[in-house]
């Protein structure tokens, strides 16, 4: 495998997809909707299942670079998009649709 330098531009084709557990996805985004930070994000994560703060983190990195959520550095919280709204609905859609387990569901990041 042929490492890329610095100044080499990666092609859109190259990039390998994310898979995230949507029932993680969905707790940090309903957790959003009310302007929280990070150490509220993570408690209320734990009350469901553990998860370590560097999945937690992962997680909330590909929901931003996705404008799904937004974080405020200044007051250090993280925020609900327009785009985080939408996939709630997706999500809630294809819980209604499918017959899948809950938690077998993902959801693809490109």
């Amino acid at each position: 495998m042929r490492r890329k330098k610095m100044d080499e531009t990666v092609d859109s084709a190259e990039t390998i997809p994310v898979y995230l557990r949507t029932s993680l996805v969905e707790s940090i985004l309903l957790a959003c909707i009310k302007e929280v930070s990070f150490s509220c994000i993570y408690n209320n994560i734990q009350k469901i299942e553990y998860v370590s703060e560097g999945v937690i983190r992962k997680y909330l990195f590909y929901l931003i670079n996705g404008n799904f959520i937004q974080y405020n550095g200044r007051r250090k919280i993280f925020i609900l998009c327009h785009g985080g709204a939408e996939l709630l609905r997706s999500i809630y859609t294809q819980i209604q649709h499918t017959h899948l387990h809950y938690q077998d569901l993902t959801i693809k990041v490109e």
